[in-house]
């Protein structure tokens, strides 16, 4: 029997682990709250991002070993790990002069700006890069689960690594002392940086030369955060501008300017399909990570954007406003024979002679519904050139709204004010679609506008009041005399936010101070206002967390009942977004073999399999699914919902998973085992939901729950004889010491605690009996009553002792015989083995006549009377040990020689009792048991 006592939890630890690395966090207090609970609190590490780690307790508790009161030891319990959700929206925008990325509210921004004002969507500005140098960062990249940032630093040639959920800079190299960020090959200037949709890569355009630097982002990587490759371009004079992947996550697109600026400039188009990707040592035939396509774009293009839709992108093209937004429309996406056609829109509003329009677009963004995109102005490098939009005072950079932006005839409908100087770099939606934020380096820093207040105004725009001049009321300048509602014919001519100023939810920047008969003008913040932009410096590129797609209901953190139970999540985003859901079932992990891209094994490991060369492992301990070598695909369950058939699919994508009779349908929501994946009762599940959008995010969430074992009316709830093979170097006892571990885990299949857990005993071939044992092949002094098997009443001690903690407990009863101190298990002599046998044999019937067997009819003073009864037959009364359900484990030799000992004239067949095993425990199994049936 054990006993605990828990010793305070200051002296936890929390261990946090990232793929295969394991941190230590700091505890910095602990509080007892009573029943066994705990509360610490931690400070984490800056070695990992927090929302990649799997985060645990590990409690010291004080274990009783003997039967004396101070007889304990200290033993480590981990808690289950857990991970933290990182869907807190936040907002980053770089500061190259300052070295730092501003973080910004991104979660209804109207709330906090009506709470307070607008300087509260600030949270923090975290610093990057070295102190001792101007790392100048640039732009920004989320990982699709959110938990990671990667920042370009652009005159360093770094890259440097965020944590959204802890708001600083995470140590890259966690083996230094320094916090480290990413190195790029010498004289490299990282530009523009996107992320894969499965977050195994992460793509840095070089803004001086044609190259895209490939860096390994997955946690369980041996070559995590470093560069694998460089993807060369054969047309980049003047370097590559921004990078954008297809929202199928099978492309790369790449801007590439001319020179000078004034000719054709190019996008790239590179293959980064995963299923394209060549085994090791095989020819690359389908060109994964390699340039694929060349497409004309016009002068400057510069700007680029993925849509929902993976057929299409868009464009700038910066130094050409006749061709200023251009749709690229893939005709062909064979990696062979990659096509695609081109369209522009002229970026022109109203007049050619008034301060009004959108001039130099530099970025570009579509809402998801694809029916608007807003273009960034730049407006700042054609100074001089005597045109009233872009030398007026009025004049500046601005933002365009363009209507049906994918198709055939999109159209520029408004633009937001111009800003003088505003020099506008970049803007993103909401995950909503509900706000744009744009930055604004020389302007105010970055500005938040209402989208749906500005559809709001396209739509309705009689429903708003201007003067002559396009003032609204409530301006200070607004001239009642000439008051009018506004029309559609007015958007080419005045501001959108002028026409109807709620669309600033940060954007309050204006004119504060006109002389219109001289033509003068002052801009700034109108004093006492709540909204003015965020204004931390001078600003660059932005990135939005990406949200949450989904949240597991059940079965999780739960003892499940039902064997076939049904899997529920919510899925957080409009069903029409969802693009592909799967799930994952298996006895192991995340990192063990749950999820297909979990790498088990090191194929270039030359110590593993040395005969084989890396393709020959991969072929031999692994199958493709989506792209990845699952090295697990045997798990429970590999399962596939598909948005256009509505249906789920099995393993291999192609055959379909039968509708349950019984229960509900599945759906994109809610998926029932089937009869054929009927799980194990007192076993530990792991489970893991993976959405995927129409716009290529993924996130993947975790769960798991026990089944519970049912309530057993014998004696023993499972009695299991776990026998040794072949051992050439015994152990003290004789046992493998590995076996006491595996026992342990038998006995601990219907819980951990003193009420729950089972019995080991090992065979002790000297006397014939069994010993009570822990997994530290401690012996139980109390089942023994500190006799040893040589005293007279130590088989009576011991049969009563386990009677009265373990019999008709629902409690599992594991033995381990030994047969190798005096070498027969590695006897060529068949005599040894069957010796061996007879012995262990005749000390299980022994044993169970101690546990209330017998043998022969007996009169009332115990004697025996007969053996055999009229028939012949031998008169025989099993014991516990024979009333139980009797589980056979062995290896090699013994374990078929004691079945036949057992089961005398039975058909011989050792049955290996498993989930569906990964191909490599399967194939050294085989080596191990020479006949065997896989059983689920």
């Amino acid at each position: 029997m054990r006993l605990r006592r828990t010793i305070a939890c200051a002296s936890c630890v929390s261990p946090v682990r990232v793929g295969n690395a394991t941190y230590q966090g700091t505890v910095l207090s602990g509080n007892d709250l009573g029943n066994n609970q705990f509360e610490i609190k931690v400070k984490p590490s800056n070695k990992a991002a927090l929302g990649t780690a799997q985060i645990s307790i590990t409690r010291p508790q004080l274990e009783r070993i003997g039967t004396e009161e101070t007889s304990y030891q200290t033993i480590n319990y981990d808690s289950n790990s857990i991970r933290l959700s990182t869907n807190n929206g936040y907002v980053l925008v770089t500061e190259p002069f300052s070295d730092k990325v501003a973080v910004l509210q991104g979660k209804n921004p109207e709330a906090v700006v009506a709470a307070t004002n607008s300087s509260d969507l600030l949270v923090a500005r975290i610093p990057v890069g070295n102190t001792d140098v101007r790392d100048r960062p640039r732009d920004i990249a989320f990982t699709k689960d959110g938990s990671r940032a990667y920042v370009t630093l652009e005159s360093s040639g770094r890259i440097a690594l965020v944590d959204p959920l802890l708001l600083q800079e995470i140590d890259t190299k966690p083996d230094t002392e320094e916090i480290d960020s990413i190195i790029l090959p010498n004289a490299a200037s990282p530009r523009a940086i996107v992320v894969d949709n499965q977050d195994q890569y992460a793509y840095i355009a070089d803004g001086r030369i044609g190259v895209i630097y490939v860096v390994d982002i997955n946690p369980n990587s041996k070559t995590y955060h470093q560069v694998i490759e460089n993807i060369q371009i054969d047309f980049a004079p003047a370097g590559l501008r921004q990078l954008a992947i297809s929202s199928d996550g099978r492309k790369l697109f790449a801007t590439a300017p001319d020179a000078n600026g004034a000719t054709k400039s190019k996008i790239i188009v590179v293959n980064i399909d995963l299923k394209d990707k060549p085994n090791p040592n095989q020819n690359n035939l389908l060109s994964w990570h390699k340039q694929i396509g060349t497409i004309d774009a016009d002068q400057g293009a510069e700007g680029l954007s993925t849509t929902a839709d993976p057929r299409f992108l868009t464009f700038t093209n910066r130094n050409s406003d006749a061709t200023g937004y251009g749709v690229l429309e893939i005709t062909n996406d064979d990696p062979l024979h990659f096509t695609a056609t081109t369209r522009y829109t002229q970026l022109n509003l109203g007049s050619i002679y008034d301060y009004f329009d959108v001039n130099e677009a530099v970025a570009i963004t579509i809402t998801k519904d694809k029916k608007y995109g807003f273009i960034a102005g730049y407006n700042g490098s054609k100074f001089g050139s005597g045109i009233e939009s872009i030398d007026g005072v009025q004049a500046g950079s601005n933002i365009g709204i363009i209507k049906d932006p994918l198709g055939e005839n999109p159209q520029l409908v408004a633009a937001t004010r111009p800003i003088p100087l505003g020099l506008t770099t970049d803007l993103a939606l909401s995950n909503d679609d509900l706000y744009l934020y744009a930055s604004y380096p020389l302007g105010g820093g970055v500005y938040v506008f209402d989208v749906e207040e500005m559809i709001k105004t396209l739509d309705s725009p009689t429903d708003y009041i201007i003067d002559q001049f396009g003032r609204p009321i409530g301006s200070r300048f607004f001239d009642s005399r000439y008051q009018r509602p506004a029309n559609i014919l007015d958007f080419a001519a005045v501001p959108i936010d002028d026409i109807n100023p709620k669309i600033s939810i940060a954007a309050d920047y204006g004119i504060i101070a006109e002389d219109r008969a001289r033509n003068q003008f002052t801009y700034g913040v109108s004093e006492g206002s709540t909204r003015a932009p965020v204004n931390v410096g001078m600003t660059r590129n932005l990135a939005v967390s990406p949200p949450d797609l989904l949240t597991l209901i059940s079965p999780n953190g739960i003892k499940e009942g039902d064997l076939t139970p049904t899997f529920t999540w919510d899925l957080e985003i409009p069903d029409e977004q969802v693009e592909e859901v799967n799930l994952f079932v298996s006895t192991f992990a995340e990192g063990q073999g749950l999820l297909p891209w979990d790498q088990v094994v090191d194929l270039s490991d030359s110590t593993f399999l040395p005969e084989l060369s890396e393709q020959q492992k991969q072929q031999l301990l692994t199958r493709s699914w989506n792209g990845y070598d699952d090295f697990n695909p045997g798990r429970i369950v590999t399962a596939t919902w598909k948005r256009e058939t509505n249906t789920w699919y099995w393993h291999d994508g192609t055959t379909v998973v039968a509708q349950p009779t019984h229960d509900p349908e599945n759906n994109s929501t809610r998926f029932t085992l089937p009869d054929i994946t009927t799980l194990t009762a007192g076993q530990n599940y792991h489970w893991a939901v993976q959405a995927v959008s129409t716009t290529g995010q993924s996130e993947v969430e975790f769960g798991n729950f026990d089944t519970t074992t049912p309530v057993n009316a014998n004696p023993f709830s499972s009695v299991t004889v776990l026998t040794h093979g072949f051992t050439l170097f015994p152990s003290n006892t004789g046992i493998p010491d590995n076996f006491y571990d595996l026992a342990d885990k038998i006995t601990s299949g219907n819980g951990d605690s003193p009420s729950e857990k089972g019995l080991i005993l090992r065979y002790d071939k000297l006397t014939g009996l069994w010993i009570p044992v822990d997994n530290k092949q401690r012996v139980l002094a109390d089942l023994t009553g500190g006799l040893n098997p040589g005293d007279e009443n130590y088989l009576a001690t011991l049969a009563n002792n386990i009677q009265s903690k373990y019999v008709n407990q629902n409690k599992s009863l594991v033995l381990l015989p030994e047969w190798s101190t005096d070498w027969e298990s590695i006897q060529p002599d068949s005599g040894f083995t069957e010796a061996a046998a007879d012995a262990i044999f005749a000390s299980i019937v022994q044993l169970d006549q101690a546990l209330g067997g017998d043998v022969g009819e007996h009169d009332a003073a115990g004697n025996l009377v007969r053996l055999y009864d009229n028939k012949g037959d031998l008169i025989r009364t099993q014991g516990d040990i024979f009333n139980s359900p009797l589980h056979f484990i062995g290896f090699s030799r013994a374990v078929l020689l004691l079945i036949v000992r057992l089961f005398n004239g039975w058909e011989l067949i050792f049955l290996l009792l498993v989930e569906r095993l990964m191909l490599m425990e399967l194939l050294l199994l085989m080596a191990m048991v020479s006949q065997f049936v896989i059983c689920r």
